[in-house]
């Protein structure tokens, strides 16, 4: 509600008030001939008056003012915003253009998206983020290696769908929209909304990445009874510390190896089965893809126990090390394989990440 001021107004001019002095020898003294109105202060006539004199105007005078409540419009904040800057983005999908304007509302700062088909307005919402992904891919032995994705919600309310519902959000991956409301976030941290999702992923023997990870179980690892006749070793520093690869023979000749095992200091030592070399993708067929690379290896143990690491270093290593003893000394038995895959993921609005086949 606002208040409006109503100016007291004075008495109007058929309610004549007259004074007249108490004359001498007069037992009868003359009244008003306007019955039952008050006499108005002197004081409060003459700052009425025009020929009122600045002396005059300098006195305080305390008139109280009545006061009427009034019904006061209902203005959208959006409608009263000022527009500080516009872009326009196209094809952010098919057939779809963003414009995107930068608004002061009420001293805070505020990006409205307007989706835009064949010219014309077809959605539009202030409720915009930028969101970060933070993955932490976690080997069986505990070992880390990191990555991150970004891209922009915009959560468009639908006008039947219940209050109670959260909208799901259009997930934008376009490189120039992700990358315009980043930078918005670094200017103004405190109105641009950030969102950021932690996401911790495992690989796996078949090669592709999981939601969840079991940590260090690999120090608990069991190691088979028997790799065959020890023939030789060699230690080879890696992503994650120093590793010892040993060589051993299954058969009677003594100059190959069946069988190669590595141990790092602390942990058992485990059978080398797989090497797979990842060029992985997220994001790809857009303008924005992620791409990660990196070397697994999948070790196995007692009871067909299996195990997988990230250390892109030494898969390397052992993979040189298997091109040398085959290709120059015939002394590889094929101990173990190497594989190159690529892996296509997508993810859910929170970083869940999913293999599209």
């Amino acid at each position: 509600m606002a208040i409006r001021p109503i100016t007291q107004i004075m008495p109007k001019q058929n309610n004549i008030v007259q004074f007249e002095g108490k004359k001498k020898n007069s037992n009868q003294p003359k009244t008003s001939t306007t019955p039952m109105v008050k006499a108005v202060p002197l004081a409060v006539l003459i700052a009425m008056s025009p020929m009122t004199t600045t002396a005059s105007n300098s006195q305080r005078l305390e008139v109280q003012n009545d006061i009427e409540m009034v019904e006061s419009p209902v203005v959208n904040d959006i409608e009263q915003a000022r527009v500080i800057s516009q872009k326009r983005f196209n094809q952010i999908e098919p057939g779809i253009d963003l414009g995107v304007d930068l608004l002061n509302v009420n001293g805070k700062k505020q990006v409205k998206f307007t989706y835009i088909e064949n010219g014309k307005n077809i959605d539009e919402t202030t409720d915009n983020r930028f969101v970060k992904y933070n993955f932490t891919i976690v080997s069986d032995d505990g070992t880390k290696k990191s990555f991150k994705l970004k891209s922009v919600h915009s959560f468009i309310k639908d006008p039947y769908q219940s209050a109670l519902i959260t909208p799901k959000p259009v997930i934008i991956k376009k490189k120039a929209v992700v990358n315009y409301m980043e930078n918005l976030n670094k200017q103004y941290p405190q109105d641009i909304k950030k969102v950021e999702y932690n996401r911790i992923l495992a690989p796996t023997t078949g090669g592709t990445l999981q939601n969840n990870a079991k940590g260090d179980i690999m120090k608990d690892a069991l190691p088979m009874e028997n790799y065959g006749k020890y023939v030789g070793s060699q230690d080879f520093e890696g992503d994650n510390g120093t590793y010892t690869v040993r060589y051993y023979s299954t058969d009677e000749n003594d100059n190959n190896a069946e069988n190669v095992t590595i141990q790092r200091e602390g942990y058992p030592e485990l059978k080398v089965g797989l090497l797979v070399f990842h060029n992985d993708y997220f994001n790809k067929g857009t303008d924005n893809p992620t791409k990660i690379s990196y070397g697994q290896i999948t070790l196995n143990g007692a009871n067909n126990s299996r195990y997988n690491i990230v250390d892109n270093k030494l898969a390397l290593t052992l993979n040189q090390v298997k091109d040398i003893l085959t290709k120059e000394q015939n002394a590889f038995n094929n101990a173990f394989a190497a594989v190159s895959i690529s892996n296509d993921y997508g993810t859910t609005e929170k970083g869940a990440v999913y293999n599209i086949d």
